[in-house]
């Protein structure tokens, strides 16, 4: 629903019919926002440990939110090439916060939030409502495009910033660096469909402040040790 189905299966056909391209400029620039996206893919996996899942998923569902709106003005003057430019910048600029957070962090965050008993199944069912949604927007956009042409971005814009952006915010706890047994409490814990946030937040914070004080831990020992080290060294001078 994030609209990147609607772009991906549609690609030539929006830069040639729908942004009045030539067919041979509309096939090159279809190649080269997949190409695009593919080089783009690597940037979720090397960031989904620094930052987390929800600041990785927030952040591209507000961009790919913002790029469909923008889309959305600039396809509605096709015939101003000032506008066409900007439209084709900016599919391109969706194919770089998808991969961020949706290409493949939704099938890994449904594994990590799914209990031990459960996970095989709610994984399959994740995967399976993924592509009945990939095959229901493949299957509705050309009808969409026909009867509402440029407004059609605009529902995808919506839905990214006014549907998965808040859901993301609201319900998604944060499962870096927790356990899957960490991810059990967090909802076991919570006692209604608001609280699991709020209990990652601080089971992360008791996480953090043990690290912490493992730290200044190991270095207390370290600096006794180097103390008892050179008393030994002094009195072997002696």
């Amino acid at each position: 629903m994030s609209g990147i189905n609607a772009l991906g299966f549609y690609q030539s056909t929006i830069f040639e019919q729908y942004l009045r391209l030539s067919p041979t400029i509309a096939r090159v620039l279809s190649a080269c926002v997949f190409t695009f996206q593919t080089c783009c893919s690597p940037i979720g996996v090397l960031a989904v440990d620094k930052f987390g899942r929800r600041k990785l998923m927030m952040v591209s569902a507000l961009g790919m939110g913002s790029c469909m709106a923008i889309v959305a003005g600039a396809s509605s003057q096709s015939h101003n090439v000032a506008c066409v430019g900007v439209a084709c910048a900016f599919i391109f600029l969706f194919s770089l916060f998808f991969p961020i957070g949706f290409l493949g962090l939704t099938f890994l965050y449904a594994s990590e939030i799914s209990p031990l008993m459960a996970r095989v199944p709610i994984t399959a069912m994740s995967t399976g409502c993924a592509w009945i949604f990939n095959f229901f927007i493949a299957e509705i956009t050309p009808t969409a495009f026909a009867t509402i042409g440029w407004r059609y971005y605009i529902v995808f814009a919506c839905t990214n910033m006014f549907l998965i952006l808040p859901c993301v915010y609201i319900f998604f706890p944060e499962t870096n660096r927790c356990s899957l047994e960490g991810v059990d409490q967090i909802f076991r814990d919570s006692k209604d469909c608001l609280q699991p946030v709020k209990m990652a937040a601080r089971l992360s914070r008791g996480l953090l402040d043990e690290a912490v004080q493992t730290d200044q831990k190991l270095s207390n020992e370290m600096v006794e040790c180097c103390e008892a080290a050179c008393e030994r060294d002094d009195r072997g001078r002696q």
